[in-house]
């Protein structure tokens, strides 16, 4: 209860709770009975509203049959007041009233990438959408939450898929109420801060992966305390991601004005094409960086000391603890010192460089590189290295998919679930390895958050991104065996991650 009170205010939970009590709430009831009558394919989905079926009809041809449940017939009256604009609207598809909701012809689609670029250009086709919609007096606030309430044809043009009453607003006139009692205040009448709002959250799930947004959409809809909520997280953590850039456009346009979604859309264009483009997908993590006369203090995502040529690092108790990591990567370096064929070293995101300074201040190694896609951590790591006089310590912006540096050992420390789909398009824990192995002459160091880390479950199952092969630790295992000649534990940090020192010789 105080969970629900801190997301959606007193009133917003009071709707909860009266929504549940009075049984009005988005529960599908008896749909298997409502069903049973159609001769249907496939279900394609279910959710609050109801289910979708793929029905043969008999013309032999395919449409997708909506069968809503007790609330989603409750919205239906709205649905059949905006069927003249789906006529008219190449987004939507012309719906056809039936016994249990309504149907539509079927298309083959697919589910739209998220990937900065291509959801760039995803959000521009939705601006433009709902410029004619408005247009037409009305707006759709429900993008969709797990999945899209749209798809992409495979020429690349945006299809509506979800035609429930409840996703509509009207702008100009109360519309029609529902059959139900609704305590979702923002889903009966038009709050231009609850549509700018889903529209943050729609890119911070489907862009960033951002699980939480769910809740956050889910809360908004009660009351504007949840969505005022809403509205602060959005922009902390859009910030220092491309779209910070479109963060502010969005919280000052007006969403019943066209003009206002056209600018959208062509921002959200010309921000696609611009070369320059870094595809972050949060803010450098950089609490302080104190430079003495002979010595530096860091905090962070990273937390360390170094003074002359002592370097220390702190504790955070986490899984991606600094000290903890650091104490392994010594072990390694320990071992390594002593071989002829240790000259050089690649930390791959490198982060705020504490693997690098380690093996450059610690144990002298003539090359030690750090690359990272973040320049804000670049920038940081170099000004260190510059202050420190540590030349055998370089930093370079730079992404592991165009990596094409050769050293002795590699280190790949917290990195491997973000490569598998967020900050690249692997989607092939194979493939991560092969291009691993070809940086490294000798020896690999690689840390494998495994299939039940919270942070890997996160980022290995975003909507819209490559997956090719499962993110399993045995999968992970398979694919070092098929590239190095010796794996062996270097260690473990809690259950689910995992340290490997990979060797090419025997």
């Amino acid at each position: 209860m105080l969970q629900a009170i801190k997301r959606m205010g007193v009133a917003g939970t009071l709707r909860l709770a009266l929504e549940g009590r009075l049984g009005a709430g988005p529960v599908i009831q008896d749909l298997e009975s409502r069903k049973s009558g159609l001769q249907y394919i496939r279900e394609l989905g279910r959710g609050k509203d109801g289910l979708s079926l793929l029905v043969r009809e008999s013309d032999d041809s395919l449409r997708v049959h909506k069968i809503l449940s007790d609330y989603g017939r409750s919205f239906l009256v709205r649905t059949l007041e905006l069927f003249p604009v789906f006529e008219k609207l190449d987004w939507f598809f012309p719906l056809r009233k039936e016994e249990h909701g309504f149907s539509y012809p079927w298309e083959e689609l697919e589910p739209p990438a998220g990937y900065t670029r291509d959801f760039l250009g995803v959000v521009d086709q939705v601006c433009r959408m709902q410029m004619e919609l408005v247009a037409e007096g009305w707006v759709y606030w429900d993008l969709g939450s797990g999945h899209s309430n749209y798809l992409m044809t495979r020429d690349g043009a945006l299809r509506v898929i979800d035609y429930g009453g409840n996703a509509f607003l009207p702008l100009h006139h109360a519309g029609p109420r529902p059959a139900l009692p609704c305590w979702r205040a923002n889903v009966l009448s038009y709050n231009a801060e609850f549509v700018r709002l889903q529209l943050l959250l729609h890119i911070c799930e489907f862009a960033l992966g951002e699980l939480h947004a769910r809740t956050l959409r889910m809360a908004s809809q009660y009351g504007a305390t949840g969505v005022r909520r809403g509205i602060d997280w959005t922009q902390r953590r859009l910030r220092g991601t491309p779209w910070e850039q479109l963060t502010p456009v969005i919280l000052q346009m007006d969403p019943r004005r066209p003009d206002d979604w056209r600018t959208l859309a062509e921002q959200a264009a010309a921000l696609a094409q611009d070369d320059s483009l870094a595809d972050l997908q949060e803010e450098a993590d950089i609490d302080s960086v104190e430079l003495r006369e002979k010595g530096v203090t860091v905090e962070g995502y990273q937390a360390y000391s170094i003074d002359g040529k002592e370097i220390a690092f702190a504790s955070k108790g986490n899984l991606w603890d600094t000290r903890q990591k650091a104490e392994i990567v010594d072990t390694v370096l320990s071992k390594l010192r002593s071989a002829p064929e240790f000259r050089s070293m690649l930390d791959i995101g490198s982060n705020l460089g504490a693997y690098v300074f380690l093996a450059g201040v610690r144990y002298d190694l003539p090359r030690c590189i750090g690359v990272d896609y973040n320049g804000k951590y670049i920038e940081t790591c170099t000004r260190i290295a510059d202050h420190m006089g540590l030349s055998n310590c370089q930093f370079r912006v730079g992404r592991f998919s165009e990596e094409d540096e050769r050293v002795s050992l590699t280190l790949a420390l917290g990195l491997v679930h973000h490569l598998y789909q967020r900050t690249e398009t692997f989607g092939s824990l194979g493939d991560i390895v092969a291009h691993l192995a070809s940086t490294c002459t000798h020896w690999l160091l690689v840390e494998f958050p495994d299939e039940n880390d919270n942070k890997a479950g996160k980022w290995t199952r975003m909507p819209g991104r490559a997956s090719h092969s499962p993110y399993t630790k045995a999968e992970f295992e398979a694919r070092l065996g098929e590239h190095f000649a010796r794996v062996e534990a270097a260690g473990n940090i809690g259950p689910t991650r995992h340290f490997y020192l990979c060797s090419k010789q025997a």
